[in-house]
């Protein structure tokens, strides 16, 4: 908590708890050290350390497999990263780690987040555990889809049918993006809506996704009600895209009336979501936003935000009733 918060605790010291769990030969200790020094921006100058405290213990503590490849992959260490995915290979043919281990070693090992990315180990992990391990279905797909020199689109979608048909509601999330998106196959939002009413539930971002059918009409015409719906709930339930949605609705008005309140505040909660693209269109609606519709817009943002924030706290996952904003 400490060291992933800093602002709320100022006063609070995290070597310290590290310090005294090692002292006591807790080896999450020795985890939490690596990781300490990971977030703080010091990982690269201790990658020895790192590796020493890792090393002795990455099958009893597998977050240490993705410690390790840091420090391999920071230090171009390309034989020794080699040898530690066959060392994660081994471990999880002996049972010394579990699947869902060798899964996220594999997910990091091509993550926005890694150093550089290891498309080819991270499809030959997802391999290893499909088909049992349904999450390395969908996670295999979606890893296809970006890399589409792996397999044929044929198979992705295959292997995103058959995780559906175990009940993974992320490969039916992927589905709608497929069929939304038309990449790798042909556009059909008849089929994209299918699925994506499968995993709403479950996936914010498939209100959003339906959404934004909705809203660019891509069954004929566009149905900004609908549209509203949508994204409001994804908007309330921690999706920051669907704000920056709902401030472009509600500006360019398309099939609804334009209100700059709603426009300017919307866009305001994207921001704070850390839409950037939230930033270029405020520019651009500053310019003919009056003062007193702006202070009206700033009163209903920290409305809607206190709202929000009341629903996470109750513990409540259904639009926020404080507020009338987007009713």
């Amino acid at each position: 908590l400490y060291i992933h918060f800093p602002r709320e605790f100022p006063n609070g010291k995290p070597l310290e708890l590290i310090q005294q769990a090692r002292a006591a030969g807790d080896p999450k200790g020795d985890v939490a050290l690596a990781r300490y020094y990971l977030l703080t921006g010091q990982f690269e100058n201790h990658t020895d350390e790192i590796e020493g405290l890792c090393a002795p213990i990455a099958e009893a503590q597998p977050e240490c497999f993705q410690l390790l490849a840091r420090v391999y992959l920071v230090d171009g260490r390309s034989e020794d990263l080699k040898a530690l995915v066959d060392r994660a290979k081994q471990a999880w043919e002996q049972g010394s780690i579990e699947d869902r281990d060798l899964y996220l070693f594999a997910r990091w090992l091509s993550d926005d987040e890694t150093p550089q990315k290891q498309v080819a180990a991270t499809n030959e992990l997802y391999q290893m555990l499909t088909p049992d391990y349904v999450p390395a279905l969908t996670a295999r797909a979606k890893l296809i889809m970006e890399n589409n020199y792996l397999a044929e689109p044929e198979v992705v979608i295959e292997m995103l049918r058959e995780a559906r048909a175990n009940g993974d509601l992320k490969a039916s999330l992927s589905l709608a993006r497929a069929y939304e998106r038309g990449r790798i196959v042909p556009t059909d939002p008849k089929k994209a809506i299918e699925y994506a009413m499968e995993a709403r539930e479950k996936y914010p971002s498939a209100e959003y996704l339906l959404g934004r059918i909705y809203k660019r009409g891509y069954l004929g015409e566009p149905d900004p009600e609908k549209a509203k719906q949508h994204l409001l709930t994804a908007a309330r339930r921690g999706f920051p895209k669907a704000d920056y949605a709902l401030a472009e609705l509600y500006w360019e008005a398309k099939g609804i009336e334009v209100n700059r309140v709603y426009a300017w505040s919307f866009a305001l909660l994207a921001v704070e979501g850390g839409v950037e693209r939230a930033k270029e269109l405020m520019v651009d609606m500053v310019l003919s936003l009056p003062e007193h519709t702006e202070k009206r817009a700033e009163a209903l943002y920290r409305q809607e935000r206190a709202a929000r924030r009341q629903m996470i706290a109750g513990g409540t996952s259904g639009p926020a009733t404080t507020t009338k904003q987007g009713g």
